[in-house]
């Protein structure tokens, strides 16, 4: 895409993600409705006070971290003065210093490890007996950390949970602005054909009134043509009414169209349901026992980037293939108890959509939908199924 202006850091950008802050631009037409506008307005702000949030949580870390130099000064001047002739030296408590986990996050440790990698505690080794005043301190020092580390992880959960909103709230709008697109097209087109009878009918009541004008000059001359004319009337009167009929079949259509709507939103509903539930069975199957990965058949080689996993499963096996940049073509690796042979299906991953093609001619699903001969869009989760074995895409955000 051309160069744009990133509307929340301001900053020239040429993706659709960010470079510099991450936010997602949307390329919106250049008339669109006052509840897109709205909405899109909300999104940026949301994201605005999201990095703001995130720029406090990275202050609130400094902040924790200038704390424990000081403690860390503290202790060594407490260690350096003697200790007051009214606090009598105690046993440190072993439930500060555990030997193989963190007293804050509770990640695994090692005796000879110092500093917790994965929340940032320092581990302090004091002697078996200490000033009173060390063991507030250290307590002390403990209790601002656990603070610090559950208000990051209420952080992360935060954004995580606004995160899958915008997303939903974005899919909501885009349905919305093609389902207005596609009414008003409908609309207009109804317009024009109920422009062109209304002008039809005019010029056929033009042409009776004139008629009956005639015929009622020429009265005392001509009862026939009286007659004539009030036949004619007649004619008109039924094209009026063949007009109501088509008029009420028009509304029919329309209520029609309308019942559709209704029948797709729930077919929606129903394959939003359906892949849910794939996904469930998909982490039930990640969740069980490990068992022992045979050896799988290569795949020809591939020189593009990484993007992901094909996850066979089969034969109470699992085994995991790479997934690359391009065209992939996978067999069915040893020892999965796949009775078709020779190559199985096709993966392209162009950058933009995976897709996946059936090639060997035998049945092929996702989510329990056939393939047809022009592939179908996959997502991270999905599960396909080939013969007796199940096929799961493993794939980045």
């Amino acid at each position: 895409m051309a160069t744009t202006i990133c509307p929340v850091c301001n900053k020239a950008t040429s993706s659709t993600f960010c470079e510099h802050c991450g936010f997602e631009i949307h390329i919106l037409p250049t008339t669109v409705s006052a509840e897109v506008k709205a909405y899109e307005k909300k999104r940026i702000a949301k994201y605005m006070d999201r990095l703001a949030k995130m720029k406090e949580e990275q202050e609130a870390h400094e902040t924790t971290k200038r704390e424990l130099e000081e403690l860390r000064a503290e202790k060594k001047a407490a260690a350096s003065v003697e200790p007051s002739s009214t606090e009598v030296p105690i046993p440190f408590p072993k439930e500060l210093v555990i030997a193989d986990k963190c007293p804050v996050c509770e990640a695994q440790m090692t005796e000879e490890q110092t500093y917790c990698e994965h929340c940032g505690w320092t581990r302090i080794i004091y002697p078996q007996v200490v000033p009173p005043a060390i063991v507030r301190m250290e307590e002390e020092r403990l209790a601002k950390m656990k603070e610090a580390y559950q208000k990051r992880l209420d952080t992360e959960r935060q954004q995580a949970t606004d995160t899958k909103s915008l997303n939903e709230e974005i899919e909501r709008q885009k349905k919305l602005v093609t389902d207005v697109q596609n009414k008003n097209k409908e609309l207009t087109e109804s317009n024009k054909e109920l422009f062109e009878e209304l002008f039809t009918t005019k010029g056929e009541l033009s042409a009776v009134n004139e008629e009956l004008g005639i015929a009622n000059g020429k009265l005392d001359i001509a009862n026939k043509k009286i007659t004539t004319a009030e036949s004619e009337r007649d004619v008109a009167k039924g094209n009026l009414e063949t007009e109501k009929t088509e008029h009420d079949k028009t509304k029919e259509l329309l209520d029609a169209e309308k019942r559709k709507l209704s029948e797709s939103q729930r077919l929606l509903q129903e394959e939003k349901n359906a892949h849910a539930a794939t996904k469930r069975a998909l982490e039930a199957l990640r969740k069980a026992a490990p068992t022992p990965r045979p050896t799988p058949t290569p795949n020809p080689v591939n020189h593009g980037e990484k993007k992901g996993e094909v996850v066979f499963n089969g034969n109470g096996k699992t085994v995991k293939q790479p997934l690359y940049e391009g065209t992939n073509v996978f067999t069915a690796p040893q020892g999965i108890g796949c009775p078709i042979s020779g190559d199985l299906f096709q993966v392209e991953v162009n950058g933009v959509e995976v897709r996946v093609f059936n090639v060997n001619g035998q049945t092929l699903r996702v989510n329990g939908r056939e393939i047809g001969p022009k592939g179908k869009q996959v997502y991270s989760d999905d599960v396909l199924t080939v013969g007796n074995i199940k096929v799961a895409l493993d794939l980045p955000d």
